[in-house]
């Protein structure tokens, strides 16, 4: 590890001392992202090496599959576009917030 060049904080201006502390936070980061890129070049050639996946050495890798949702059925429609439809879910879209800013009511959206 090379020596660090010594700096003499007690002869910097608060201003010069947080210039210095916020370079070396960036030089951190910096380095801290080439260093993690090495290293996970390291790691996947020593795994390939030994004839290993990655989902073999971190099992936790194999539970990444899609878990497979359900579609809801749509419960409202905008009387004047039908094909916009929305299932109560989530938020209100637009033409339902204007429906029902003109005093109107959600239960006269309802698909029957």
């Amino acid at each position: 590890m090379a020596k660090a060049t010594k700096v003499k904080l007690d002869k910097l201006s608060i201003k010069e001392l947080k210039d210095v502390l916020q370079e070396a936070e960036k030089q951190i980061e910096t380095r801290k992202k080439t260093e993690l890129k090495t290293i996970r070049k390291q790691v996947k050639e020593l795994i390939k090496d030994n004839g290993y996946t990655p989902a073999d050495i971190f099992p936790a890798l194999k539970s990444t599959t899609k878990v497979e949702t359900k579609k809801v059925a749509p419960k409202y429609r905008n009387p004047k576009n039908a094909d916009q439809t929305w299932t109560g879910r989530g938020r209100k879209p637009k033409w339902v917030e204007e429906h029902l800013n003109k005093g109107k009511k959600l239960t006269s959206l309802i698909i029957k």
